[in-house]
């Protein structure tokens, strides 16, 4: 009877010497250890999908550091609600493919692209093992050149902006190519307003935009160029130092062209970003009343309404203005009450459905849009649905959708922000102890089946010229209500 115990005791005393010591490494404090994936197992291997992660970094400024950045690198592989393109599972595919608009199907696919899977779990081990010498910013950026690898605009890791010029610019368009105009400056540089800008410290305008591209997450080359040309990246000072423009100071030196075609500089200093958001958004939301019914500025009437209507040319033409997609509960309302006006006046000749500068958001894309697409085709009217490089996620879905269903509508504007496929569905992170602001898509969605464009196209190109800009003029309007070209 000795010899099967002693065996047994040798098995168990074999099996034990097998079984590494705890890792003092491997039990971190405990707010780290809260944001550690639960359900994984441990491996004091740098990081890697499926294993827990160990700690490395001991001061508190490099331990806070790492954990932010697997703390996003874990949600993006993460079996259940992952990137679709870095985690080997099914993804649900919503194809809106009923052309009545009410129905949809749901198709299963697994996009998983393993080569891509171990570039992006590259970038993330590059970064952890870097953190010791990078400063905060340099971190976010290189977390936002990992997520900007998929070539996914839902995916994104936000520069957060703390200090930026007095600038607002936007993106208008001589010959077809994207010009950067000064929209919004001071009062004491009000000079520059409808200026176009050239460079930034005697870099060029293109190569400081070539510079952005690693970080920012597209898809459509309009939408990358709107981000490019956007308040948080091209004023944005901690993005200017990121690619070379400028160093550590507060100034830097603009180069512009006036809009008779004279050289501009200006020395300009830099401000919190927060008291500059503020100035602008008053300056910008002053102006619509100002001008005619066919200004360019009728977008910035009521910004902060998601959806509303105005009656433009003495009632002939019913103007609807979606700002957000996040419509359900008040579309219908709105859409009712604008048709029956419409009818009370009697004159009506074109209906207009405005979802330029729409980012999206969420929408009932099967239910609350469906009253908008059946008054559109009661109405007799001539129909025109409006795009341009500002329309994004459900703001490309909708006048897709409207599009297919409604043979009369004309899509008007320019190239959309995104195509009509891509990935959706996307859940947000904000790192435990930067805040960084994280995104991540979980699914994806096909609006226009058998549509491999790289962005939505309109039915009529008219872009917002230079020139029309500096007259408060909207193209796309004059295009539609007063015969322009």
């Amino acid at each position: 009877m000795k010899k099967p115990l002693y065996f047994l005791i040798a098995v168990l005393l074999l099996f034990s010497a097998c079984v590494p010591a705890a890792d003092p490494a491997a039990d971190p404090t405990a707010d780290p250890a809260e944001t550690a994936s639960p359900d994984i197992t441990a491996d004091p291997a740098p990081f890697k999908a499926g294993k827990k992660y160990v700690f490395t970094l001991t001061d508190e400024r490099g331990r806070k550091w790492e954990e932010d950045v697997v703390a996003f690198a874990s949600k993006c592989l993460q079996l259940a609600h992952g990137h679709p393109l870095l985690t080997d599972r099914i993804t649900t595919v919503y194809t809106h493919n009923e052309p009545t608009l009410k129905f949809s199907n749901s198709a299963s696919v697994n996009f998983c692209d393993a080569e891509l899977r171990e570039e992006f779990i590259g970038r993330i081990n590059a970064i952890i093992t870097s953190i010791p010498e990078s400063t905060d910013d340099e971190i976010v950026f290189a977390m936002m050149e990992a997520a900007a690898l998929l070539r996914d605009a839902h995916t994104f890791v936000s520069a957060d902006v703390k200090e930026a010029f007095p600038l607002w610019v936007t993106t208008v368009y001589s010959d077809g190519r994207p010009e950067c105009v000064v929209e919004y400056a001071p009062e004491k540089e009000s000079g520059l307003l409808g200026s176009r800008l050239v460079a930034i410290n005697g870099i060029p305008l293109s190569e400081i935009t070539e510079r952005m591209r690693p970080f920012i997450a597209y898809e459509a080359e309009t939408w990358f160029i709107r981000r490019a040309y956007g308040f948080n990246m091209l004023m944005n000072c901690a993005v200017l130092r990121h690619i070379g423009v400028m160093g550590g100071e507060n100034t830097a030196e603009f180069t512009l062209l006036s809009p008779s075609g004279e050289e501009l500089t200006r020395s300009l200093s830099s401000r919190a970003a927060d008291s500059l958001w503020y100035d602008a958004k008053e300056y910008l939301s002053g102006t619509g009343s100002e001008r005619g019914s066919t200004s360019r500025w009728i977008m910035e009437l009521h910004p902060d309404v998601d959806i509303w209507y105005e009656f433009l040319n003495e009632g002939e033409a019913l103007y609807i203005r979606v700002v957000s997609c996040d419509v359900d509960e008040e579309l219908e309302d709105v859409v009712s009450d604008a048709f029956l006006d419409a009818k009370a006046l009697g004159r009506l000749k074109y209906v207009i459905v405005d979802f330029r500068d729409n980012y999206g958001g969420y929408a009932n894309l099967n239910g609350s849009f469906v009253p908008l697409a059946d008054a559109m085709r009661d109405s007799g009217a001539e129909l025109y649905v409006l795009i341009n490089e500002g329309s994004f996620s459900a703001a490309v879905g909708v006048p897709a959708l409207l599009r297919r269903r409604l043979e009369s509508v004309k899509l008007v504007g320019s190239p959309a922000g995104q195509p009509t496929e891509f990935f959706a569905g996307a859940v947000s992170l904000e790192t435990p102890n930067s805040s960084v602001f994280c995104q991540i898509s979980t699914c994806r969605a096909s609006f226009w089946p058998g549509c491999h464009d790289d962005a939505l196209m309109p039915d009529v190109t008219v872009y917002q010229s230079y020139e029309d800009f500096l007259n408060g003029v909207d193209s796309v309007l004059r295009y539609i209500l007063e015969g322009g070209e």
